[in-house]
């Protein structure tokens, strides 16, 4: 019975944690603009997608892979040696390279996989503005963005974090304790790419001024 109801609650924990990301997914179509939007966001994804899969490896990718991004040398990311160790970019793609290792796609899984949900921040994020073509615009389509995407990096990720948060700020009637969002958000930010210390900085001293 106990361990029934630990199943039973653990579904609604996790059924109550999807629903609290739904403002982040809102795919609704309700005019051209909402059109225009998801198939913008669809073409980017699929660039991100074809650039990672065919794209040569560069020697960053390289250089992390075989200094932080196996199973053997992971424990090596909190040595913090070097700037190019992007500490969640590391993990992540060392539970991708498990089943494919030396598969360049299998590196860069976990960048492409977030770039979808950077996607999705921006169609929604962008829905919150009067000029919103625009604003999706100046956010989807940056080449280093979109570039940075297609690589096992960290600054894809830090940007989909770092955007998230400022999503959350900017709707923070939709999030109960949105700054602890806002914290927690940018801290992944921090952790997928350790200059987002300055945006991070930016936007805590922000809060603590105007609210």
């Amino acid at each position: 019975i106990a361990l029934e109801f630990m199943k039973s609650n653990q579904k609604n924990n996790t059924r109550e944690f999807l629903k609290k990301l739904k403002p982040f997914f809102d795919f609704s179509i309700k005019n051209l603009e909402d059109v225009l939007s998801i198939l913008a966001g669809l073409s980017i994804f699929s660039i991100i997608v074809f650039g990672a899969y065919f794209s040569d490896i560069t020697y960053d990718e390289a250089y992390t892979y075989l200094n932080t991004g196996r199973i053997q040398d992971v424990w090596k990311i909190y040595l913090f040696r070097i700037a190019n160790t992007h500490l969640l970019n590391s993990l992540l793609m060392t539970v991708t390279t498990l089943f494919f290792p030396y598969a360049d796609f299998a590196l860069r899984l976990p960048s492409v996989l977030i770039s979808g949900i950077y996607v999705a921040i921006t169609i929604s994020f962008s829905k919150k503005f009067k000029n919103r073509l625009v604003v999706l615009g100046l956010l989807l389509l940056f080449y280093y963005v979109v570039e940075y995407m297609t690589l096992a990096r960290g600054y894809g990720m830090s940007a989909t974090f770092i955007l998230a948060a400022l999503f959350v700020y900017k709707e923070k009637n939709q999030f109960l304790q949105y700054h602890i969002w806002v914290v927690y958000l940018f801290m992944l930010a921090l952790y997928a790419n350790y200059v987002a210390i300055v945006p991070f900085g930016i936007m805590v001293a922000y809060m603590f001024v105007v609210d």
